[in-house]
């Protein structure tokens, strides 16, 4: 959809229009399993050379209604047309796994809907050359894939009912898109007299601004690196929403890694609508937080859940409604979890396909960045209605490369597979059997000559035909038991998210380089290696399709925006997080601290080997340096060590050595309870404490604690990543595209980058004084030192009695 504000014209497709205006009933829909979009266009390609003489296929048809000053230009392709001069017939093609009889009667009045719009086109360009036809024949095909033949269903309509059906829909959807234009008149003028808050920019924030606003308007690409606490968040947001004012961009995705992220855009926005200035916002919540099916699988998966459901039967019979609820609210103050909670309770609606719907109207949206990059997640529909005109901010930019890579791997496990198998038998036999032999065959791999070995790891030149052979044979048994209308548990919800997950990964992995791929030089499927890896202690394997550059498949979604903007804190170097992430067009912008450099006490203490195998033998170096640190000055303070067996190791002499001290530790298990818990014990002021959590880990970033909540922080060791197969594979790889430098691209630069995360947490606004004390002998290597921030004052210590009395000095000086 497209839209002028100026003249009121907006062009759009007959498939958003009936999407908009024509659907109604369950939110489940009876139309069978889901059909692969290339199955489909073969099944579509068939039936249309199938059909004979006079046959016309993938007919254009264009249209316009108009509504007072108003006008919509209609356009999309029909499946089938056949002139017979008297009489036209519109033929919908549709492909499924499952009768016509079968697919139920509200998909079938959407399936109708999209037939009656091309008719009315087509009958008025009849009238126009003075044919008036008073009714015309729509034929609705339904090709089934099993059997591989075509189902059709006929209906009889008059011209006047079709004008009646398509110009009360197209009157609906000029309604609403009034309702939307008066929101964005609205915010244009209050957009000119928008002021940066807090008393204008702070330093650094205006040269963020500046060269966003430009990014945005040019439709190029930014990296922006800025010191934690300078307010990157609303330098970013500020210039995106003039940006939209000024009509260079219609909608913001800003994208986080973390649930912090997104705290902080909505407390940004909520600073900016104080001054009566009213962008819509919404944040995406995750649907097993927030849906009441608590269902976070496929539509495949949640299909009982859904038909079940209050909150889905009838949804889109309630939807219009419900929308434009959340449409206000969303004006006024970001429409988060509870507001959209409110709105779908009082709608009895579905909250999350309502977040999903309401998103592709607003001016922002605040969402994970799996929702973007995530193949089985991210909204394509929705991302590609608003392509070119949609701006991309991505906050937390240092997690993107490894985010993304996760995204792009999968994995077969025959153990979830077994697991699984009693439930799936209980519902079919037949797809126990070929589950069963789809785990024999994943087994099998761990026993065959392999192409290569990394580690304990097999490789392997590419998933073995046998394994494709046998998960295509349960998929279709799958399809065919709910073409049946079998039921499958919903305890089978993980093995359907991996088998899927696979597939999809899979399909990822060979599918054709874009324009925007091709320009990283480097094809998509070599970025892909196939593991036979080993589970557990036991002699169990699993295969798994790991990604290891995540850049071409990145570059793709980036060309879906008009704009790019990433950022973060900490992109050392910002070169080779470009390269990374997919932003070889990428401006560079490195944003230096406004913050007196004398207010950071930053101490190196390079007299203790935290690698891998020597630092047991430090123990009593560790402790030593941690009182040496905090009784310099009581206060709260981050010690962040490499492994959770080293916190259980050193926790009794932590808790013997400071009984004084608040102890609080991250657990293997951590929930979000447990760390709003710790957090809060941190802002009480009551008694000092000190938090002893993981390096790199969820405490070295997205965590606010300014003034006195943490006063310092002791990191132990360079942070590297955890060695596995797939990492030292990755170094091959990196190895191989920038010769020397293998190590530091997949374990070096990643590591240091929490390390300065960590780091951030100290010092976060002006005011903030405090300690960080990096302790291992690498980083008073060359490699580590160059890439300190060039505002560090860093001071190398050769004695923890050296440390004790610099760190004296520090406080005594402030």
């Amino acid at each position: 959809m497209t839209q002028d504000l100026s003249s009121q014209c907006i062009n759009v497709s007959v498939g958003e229009l009936v999407e908009f205006s024509c659907q109604q009933g369950n939110l489940h829909q009876d139309t069978g399993p889901a059909v692969d979009p290339r199955a489909g266009i073969a099944a579509h390609k068939r039936v249309q050379k199938a059909g004979g003489k006079g046959y016309q296929a993938e007919v254009v048809v264009e249209f316009d209604y108009r509504m007072d000053d108003w006008l919509l230009k209609v356009s999309g392709r029909a499946d089938g047309v056949i002139d017979r001069g008297d009489r036209v017939i519109i033929e919908e093609i549709k492909t499924s796994w499952i009768d016509a009889a079968d697919i139920g009667a509200d998909a079938k009045a959407l399936h109708l809907a999209q037939a009656k719009f091309y008719a009315y086109g087509l009958l008025n360009e009849k009238r126009d050359h003075c044919i008036a036809l008073p009714v015309c024949e729509l034929r609705l095909c339904y090709y089934h894939l099993g059997k591989q033949r075509a189902q059709r269903e006929h209906i009889e309509i008059e011209y006047d009912a079709v004008k009646t059906f398509v110009e009360h829909a197209a009157k609906d959807y000029l309604q609403w898109q009034q309702h939307l234009q008066q929101a964005q008149r609205r915010r244009q003028r209050t957009i000119s007299d928008l002021a940066m808050p807090y008393g204008g920019f702070r330093d650094g924030q205006r040269d963020i601004a500046e060269a966003l606003y430009k990014t945005l308007a040019t439709g190029r690409q930014l990296m922006t690196q800025a010191p934690t606490g300078i307010g990157k968040t609303l330098a970013h947001l500020y210039p995106a929403l003039k940006a939209q004012g000024t009509g260079h961009v219609r909608q913001v995705w800003y994208l986080t890694a973390k649930v912090s992220g997104q705290k902080s855009a909505v407390e940004a926005l909520g600073v900016l609508n104080e001054q009566a200035f009213h962008p819509s916002a919404l944040v995406l919540t995750a649907k097993d937080k927030i849906c009441p099916c608590k269902s976070s699988n496929s539509d495949q998966e949640a299909d009982q859940q859904q038909q079940e459901c209050d909150f889905c039967i009838g949804y889109f019979d309630r939807l219009p409604a419900a929308r434009a609820a959340l449409f206000d609210a969303a004006q006024n103050g970001v429409a988060d979890k509870n507001r959209v909670l409110d709105v779908a309770q009082a709608h009895r609606i579905c909250p999350f396909e309502l977040g999903l719907d309401a998103a592709r109207w607003l001016d922002i949206v605040i969402a994970d960045y799996n929702y973007v990059f995530d193949p089985l997640i991210r909204l394509n529909r929705l991302l590609e209605m608003n392509a070119d005109t949609a701006a991309l901010l991505v906050d937390e930019a240092h997690n993107l490369p490894d985010r993304t890579r996760s995204a792009y791997s999968a994995e077969l496990n025959p153990w979830v597979m077994r697991q699984a198998f009693s439930a799936v038998r209980k519902a079919d036999r037949k797809a126990g059997r070929l589950l069963s032999a789809l785990a024999e065959c994943v087994d099998d791999l761990g026993r065959l000559p392999a192409d290569g070995v990394v580690g304990q790891s097999r490789l392997l030149q590419c998933i073995p035909d046998t394994v494709r052979v046998a998960l295509e044979a349960f998929f279709d048994r799958v399809d065919e038991c709910r073409a049946k209308k079998v039921e499958f548990s919903p305890q089978l919800t993980p093995l359907f998210r991996m088998l899927y997950r696979f597939e999809g990964v899979v399909k990822l992995s060979t599918q054709a380089p874009s324009q925007a791929s091709r320009q990283i030089d480097i094809p998509i499927d070599q970025t892909f290696q196939v593991l036979v890896r080993p589970v557990g202690r036991s002699d169990a394997f699993e295969l798994a399709l790991v990604n290891m550059h995540p850049a071409p498949l990145n570059a793709e979604m980036f060309a879906r925006f008009k704009a790019v903007s990433v950022f973060s804190g900490s992109l050392v170097p910002m070169a080779f997080y470009a390269e990374t992430s997919g932003l070889i067009h990428a401006q560079y912008l490195d944003i230096p601290s406004p913050f007196d450099p004398a207010n950071a006490g930053i101490v190196v203490c390079p007299f203790v080997d935290m690698r891998y195998g020597h630092r047991d033998r430090y123990h009593q170096q560790i402790i030593d340096i941690v009182v040496s640190t905090v009784c310099a000055k009581a206060g709260n303070y981050l010690l962040c060590l490499p492994s959770y067996q080293m916190i259980e190791t050193l926790r009794p002499l932590l808790e013997k050595t400071l009984p004084d001290y608040h102890w609080l530790y991250q657990s293997r298990d951590h929930s979000d309870v447990e760390r709003h818990g710790l957090i809060d014990a941190l802002a009480d002021t009551g008694r000092p404490s000190i938090l002893v959590a993981i390096s790199g880990g969820w405490y070295a970033e997205g965590v606010d604690l300014p003034g006195d909540q943490l006063i310092g922080m002791i990191q132990f060791g360079v942070g590297l990543p955890q060695i596995s197969d797939e990492r030292r594979l990755m170094q091959q790889y990196a190895e191989a595209a920038h010769p020397g430098e293998g190590f530091a691209y997949t374990f070096e630069y990643p590591g240091f980058n929490k390390v300065l995360q960590s780091a951030g947490r100290v010092v976060r606004t002006a005011s903030d004084k405090g300690v960080m004390v990096l302790v291992d002998g690498r980083f008073a290597e060359p490699k580590y030192a160059q890439l300190f921030p060039g505002h560090w004052q860093v001071n190398f210590v050769p004695s923890v009695e050296q440390l004790t009395s610099t760190i004296r000095d520090f406080w005594a000086g402030s």
